[in-house]
């Protein structure tokens, strides 16, 4: 999958989104479904249960579902001894950074999203009960029993900046704008680039070369790019030369060419992480799709109860299951298409005839479609 890219500020409007319902849910069941990707089942007031997942660069509340891992990992079993059953008092942003607190009343939570992401679980006095990932750097140490430092700042913080500490920044530089902020600031090119646009200046002006009047128009930008305004919540995919990001808000700086908007920030994480098929996801898929593939049906829309009616003959199967792993893309795409008619009104048989009219493989599977029970009915040899 093409890696994407996730602004601080992204993080914060994330947390306008869902926040609200993880504060004050209650964890009861903690699992690592893949390394370093680790599924919370909360019991939210009045909502019921929710999956919350948290990997290594995001988190989010997901509608899918996900079989319970063979062999429970150290970790998970660490945190489930520390947090099953209690109340998240709180869960926040430290600082407007890649760095969220989950907060209980003995204990916090820390996620680090940057790099290859981290998991700290600290008492109240900050010291490490344990971390996910052992790390002994130049600057800080996160191991067990060693105080919880913070990873030092990027820069000054672009929520808090003055208009007398931007200009220190900006004076005498040669470089670019963007060039001299990024550095100096925590603050992401892009949202450092949109702050030139709005304020009319071109990103290869030098830094150096800023008037007091335009410093000014440049720091209120700034300042109102980091004011955190559920109002101003649209979020769009953006695509650049170099980059794929996701944002909370339209970009002015943007040709529409290069934006898309998206319904939420959880759902495009959500839908992001757990359809395309990279290793964890794919896996995952696999076993749940498969198990209903076991009797030769592949249930459109309710694999997981399929999951469950064709757990134990899966498990006495083995050659089913092979077969299965096998075709399971062609198979997958096959109701992938199917489902993709359905919610476009188109008629799904036309469609699976069209399919293996154009594809001799998947004629090969016989395929029959049963709509009145969401059925597709295949051939493995």
């Amino acid at each position: 999958m093409p890696e994407i890219q996730i602004p601080n500020l992204t993080i914060a409007y994330l947390l306008l989104e869902i926040g609200a319902s993880i504060s004050g849910a209650f964890i009861n069941k903690i699992q690592e479904i893949d390394r370093g990707v680790f599924r919370f089942r909360l019991h939210i007031k009045e909502k019921g249960s929710a999956d919350l997942i948290i990997r290594p660069e995001i988190f989010y509340l997901t509608s899918y579902k996900f079989n319970a891992p063979q062999k429970e990992s150290p970790y998970a079993q660490f945190l489930k001894k520390h947090l099953l059953n209690r109340r998240i008092i709180s869960f926040r942003q430290h600082n407007l950074d890649r760095l969220c607190i989950m907060e209980f009343a003995g204990c916090n939570l820390i996620l680090e999203l940057f790099a290859k992401g981290n998991m700290i679980l600290t008492d109240k006095s900050n010291k490490i009960l344990l971390p996910y990932r052992r790390e002994l750097l130049k600057d800080r140490r996160t191991e067990r029993n060693a105080p919880y430092e913070f990873p030092k700042a990027k820069g000054l913080g672009a929520e808090a900046i003055s208009e007398s500490g931007l200009a220190a920044l900006l004076k005498g530089s040669a470089s670019g704008i963007i060039k001299t902020l990024v550095p100096k600031m925590n603050i992401s090119p892009i949202i450092a680039g949109e702050a030139c646009f709005r304020a009319g200046l071109s990103v290869d002006r030098t830094g150096g070369s800023l008037s007091a009047k335009e410093i000014t128009a440049l720091y209120a930008e700034i300042r109102s790019l980091h004011a955190i305004d559920a109002k101003k919540l649209a979020p769009a995919a953006i695509k650049t030369a170099e980059h794929s990001l996701i944002v909370p808000f339209p970009l002015k700086s943007v040709p529409p060419s290069n934006s898309a908007g998206v319904p939420s920030l959880n759902k495009f994480f959500d839908e992001r992480f757990n359809k395309i098929p990279v290793a964890a996801a794919e896996r995952q898929q696999n076993e749940r799709t498969g198990k209903a593939l076991a009797q030769i049906e592949f249930s459109i829309g309710r694999q997981g109860a399929a999951q469950k009616s064709y757990e134990a003959e899966i498990e006495s199967s083995r050659m089913a299951a092979e077969l299965i792993y096998r075709n399971y893309a062609l198979l997958n795409s096959i109701a992938e298409e199917i489902k993709r008619a359905i919610s476009e009104k188109r008629n799904p048989e036309d469609v699976m005839y069209n399919l293996a009219k154009s594809n001799p493989k998947i004629a090969k599977l016989s395929p029959k479609l049963n709509l009145k029970d969401k059925r597709l009915v295949v051939e493995l040899e």
